[in-house]
């Protein structure tokens, strides 16, 4: 059970023991079965309405009201308040003492608001009828929206002086970086992918398989996280891998929201350039996973599916260069230019896209950090460790012409187990990363 209230914010043992007096109440038109929740029942909710539409739409999947029956106790007055109760159907006493009560029915105005606010509840509340309510954690009422230490707009400024001179004088990087400034950036999912997951998640598919499924593309596994992360869900702890992701959200929400978002948010993509260009970055970022992924399997203390979430979105912040670029008027910037302005602004775009969706911090860094080979996060290994040496390992195999730096120079090496990386085993993970790499790649383009 502590494994529910954590993952979930569930407390099983919400009724307290209690004896209801006789109580006569008419059950003509009144429904037994727990009702549906639905987006248009949570945008009626003070202040679960101030969600966004996209919240609201996850947490009403799959969801339903909980039935008390007459008597039942929801909370008593002076308990602290941990969770907000809202009437859905039925009728509630309010006892605010010995000799004050007051009914509430599910048609009233109040009902938009929760029976009781406050730390601690003001009142007892007590079945009248049978009653049908939305529980949600009282902690929503104090969330913030973002799991990062810093807010999303602290990614935006930059110090200009930082990037070649000869990338801000191009028209392409002037108009972009006004537009990422004034944050309207689009996030699009690659077009490979879509058609076959959309297949995929059609049919009957286990939880294992829907995961392995949902978590080849890098803005598929950040929308995953980001609504895992909304403030209704309110676990004890950030997600950080698509795993926990999905079991927060349910399997059967994931597949209906991950079909939708795909086919609301795809490149266009008429242009060779770009489908070149945006499948090879895909190819890229799911290798680099699978090398986070093994990596981490021998390393200790760290979420080998944290990881491998990790290394899909080190280079998230490409895609919205790419999407802007796709519809930017090609007569106004060349090849070059667009790779300048991805090789100098994708790790700022890359944090303030995470920040902006929710992610915990050590994630958010990690654009920022994938190619920051003097980086030292301390004395302890971290995720941002793991994808720095992930990467080196990927852009060796790519066989680059850029000056690497030799492996035992990087901080993040110095924290490794003697013997853990050679040059035999770091061949061992990168073949192991490529079979699993290739392995997802044949199912997506068969």
């Amino acid at each position: 059970m502590n494994f529910l209230k954590d993952l979930f914010g569930i407390d099983t043992d919400l009724e307290e023991s209690y004896k209801p007096e006789e109580l006569s109440y008419k059950a003509d038109g009144f429904s037994y079965k727990p009702m549906p929740i639905t987006p248009e029942i949570l945008q009626r909710l003070i202040p679960i309405r101030s969600f966004p539409n996209e919240e609201l739409h996850s947490f009403a999947w799959s969801r339903t009201a909980e039935v008390f029956c007459p008597g039942s106790v929801l909370f008593k007055r002076d308990q602290l308040a941990r969770y907000l109760f809202y009437l859905l159907e039925g009728v509630v006493r309010i006892e605010v003492d010995e000799h004050n009560s007051y009914e509430i029915s599910a048609n009233s105005e109040l009902t938009k608001f929760p029976i009781c606010g406050g730390v601690s509840y003001s009142a007892t509340c007590i079945a009248a009828t049978k009653i049908q309510v939305l529980r949600i954690s009282h902690k929503v009422l104090g969330w913030q929206g973002y799991n990062s230490v810093l807010p999303p707009t602290s990614y935006v400024e930059i110090d200009e002086e930082t990037i070649p001179k000869q990338t801000r004088s191009t028209q392409f990087y002037q108009v972009f970086y006004q537009d990422f400034r004034s944050e309207n950036l689009r996030i699009r999912t690659i077009p490979a992918v879509v058609q076959k997951l959309k297949l995929l998640l059609s049919r009957e598919v286990g939880f294992k398989k829907a995961i392995q499924a949902m978590q080849v593309e890098p803005t598929i596994a950040l929308k995953l996280v980001q609504l895992s992360n909304s403030g209704l869900y309110l676990p004890g702890h950030p997600i950080n891998n698509c795993h926990n992701a999905v079991y927060r959200l349910g399997l059967s929400a994931t597949k209906n929201l991950v079909i939708d978002y795909c086919l609301n948010e795809t490149f266009s993509m008429h242009d060779d350039f770009f489908k070149r260009i945006i499948n090879e970055e895909w190819v890229n970022c799911l290798y680099l996973s699978k090398i986070c992924r093994v990596m981490a399997e021998h390393i200790s203390g760290i979420n080998p599916k944290s990881a491998q979430l990790a290394g899909l979105i080190a280079n998230i912040g490409k895609i919205p260069i790419l999407a802007f670029a796709e519809n930017f008027p090609h007569e106004f910037w060349t090849p070059e230019d667009l790779v300048n302005v991805l090789d100098s602004l994708q790790g700022r775009v890359g944090a303030y896209v995470l920040a902006h969706a929710g992610f915990p911090q050590e994630l958010v860094e990690i654009p920022l950090l994938a190619e920051n080979w003097k980086h030292d996060s301390g004395q302890q290994m971290a995720l941002s460790d793991v994808v720095i040496l992930s990467k080196l390992h990927f852009l060796w195999s790519a066989k680059t012409s850029r000056h690497l730096p030799p492996m035992h120079s990087l901080p993040a090496f110095a924290k490794l187990n003697q013997g853990l990386l050679s040059p035999e085993s770091s061949i061992h993970i990168l073949n192991f990363a490529k079979a699993k790499s290739t392995s997802v790649l044949k199912i997506f383009r068969e």
